[in-house]
């Protein structure tokens, strides 16, 4: 197996290390996930799996960056890539859109031995340590990491245009389900499930079994790419190695005992299924999906998020994380909200064109009705295309 190779260079007081193969930043990767201020989408488990899956069929190639005080640990590591898009090389976040959550990993030590005003300095020799690219483009990163100052925030950033939002599960399922509903939201929600059991048994599981996981597995993904396509939201599952990575991590090590499938059946159907991650006492719900044509109107989607949650209460989870999205139903669990950025910084002419039409897209998209109008174009073509041919 090619361990790869590596490169460094001093600057002020500090120790810069370019690795470029996972494996051979396997082991002190590892040390600082000991360390809370990281996301699971950080984790080498996480990104090793999306990589073997996902970045090799579109040619990423990683880049680990250790950054450490002289004479020290290191204090921060980069998860970074290259990819090459419609010829245009970019320096970004390894994990792609699977990934909800991008920035680095930061050590426990890193408040201590670390000035962040330091950063832009540092930044400038790792970039000039890896290989040229036409942009650096790193989306999607919260401001802070763990109770940490997320050190990229030092350089230019501009606010992503979807927050992420997370309600923290704090005393028993009972006190906290009275603290976000209503008595009389309370009541019509039972007289809901009361609805539902009419069509058979309900029956809420996290599923542990593979012959159990897999259908339920690949009818979530079905679901979940038709309403891609019906709503104009580009669909995940059209890339190669998506199936393939998220069916992985449920089944396979390292991830399954971090990586669940939950699913709501009513009789023989499955009237609600999510995708979702557990990992320092956090879940990630990732891919909700629901059967709104046959049990809309019970509010089926209210009725499993209920289950997930007091799942969690159960086995001692300190957080549900909705992820990225401002849908109005977050509002009604959710207190509080995650700001995320991206740092844009052209590096040819290539680049600046890429930036400047990122740029004039994230403002158009600002204005409500060219986002709607938009979703509907592709909901539209999305729907002519899956017509079959009228022509002889």
């Amino acid at each position: 197996m090619n361990r790869g190779k590596s490169s460094s260079a001093e600057i002020n007081d500090f120790t810069i290390t370019v690795i470029d193969s996972l494996v051979s930043a396997e082991i002190v990767w590892r040390d600082f996930e000991t360390a809370p201020n990281h996301y699971v989408f950080q984790t080498y488990d996480w990104l090793s799996l999306w990589h073997k899956h996902i970045g090799v069929h579109e040619r990423v190639r990683p880049y680990v960056v250790l950054i450490a005080r002289r004479d020290h640990d290191p204090s921060i590591l980069l998860p970074l890539a290259i990819e090459k898009k419609s010829g245009i090389k970019r320096l970004v976040w390894l994990g792609g859109k699977e990934s909800d959550y991008h920035g680095p990993l930061l050590a426990k030590e890193y408040a201590a031995q670390f000035d962040g005003e330091a950063f832009p300095e540092i930044w400038a020799e790792v970039l000039r340590l890896l290989p040229p690219v036409d942009v650096v483009f790193l989306e999607r990163q919260p401001a802070t990491i763990g109770d940490q100052k997320n050190p990229f925030m030092a350089l230019e950033c501009i606010p992503y245009l979807d927050d992420a939002h997370l309600t923290r599960l704090e005393g028993s399922w009972e006190t906290y389900y009275q603290s976000k509903r209503s008595r009389k939201t309370r009541k019509r929600l039972r007289n809901y499930e009361h609805g539902l059991s009419k069509h058979g048994e309900l029956n809420y599981r996290v599923l542990d079994v593979a012959d159990e996981i897999r259908p339920i597995a690949a009818e979530l993904f079905a679901r979940k790419s038709r309403r891609h396509r019906e709503t104009g939201v580009p669909d995940l599952f059209d890339d190669v190695g998506r199936e393939e990575f998220f069916t992985s991590a449920v089944l396979e090590t390292p991830l399954r005992d971090k990586v669940k499938i939950a699913a709501l059946t009513v009789g023989s159907d499955i009237a609600a299924a999510t995708l979702f991650v557990v990992y320092n006492s956090r879940i990630y719900d990732i891919l909700p999906v629901y059967d709104t044509e046959k049990f809309g109107k019970y509010s089926v989607g209210t009725i499993f998020l209920m289950m997930n949650i007091q799942w969690c209460f159960e086995n001692n989870i300190s957080i549900y994380d909705f992820t990225i999205g401002d849908d109005q139903y977050k509002e009604q669990w959710c207190e509080e909200t995650t700001h995320l950025f991206h740092h844009m910084m052209p590096r040819t002419i290539k680049g600046r064109c890429l930036v400047s039409f990122r740029k004039l897209r994230n403002q158009l998209r600002k204005v409500a009705w060219l986002k709607s109008g938009l979703r509907t174009a592709r909901s539209l073509v999305s729907r002519a295309r899956r017509q079959p041919s009228t022509r002889s």
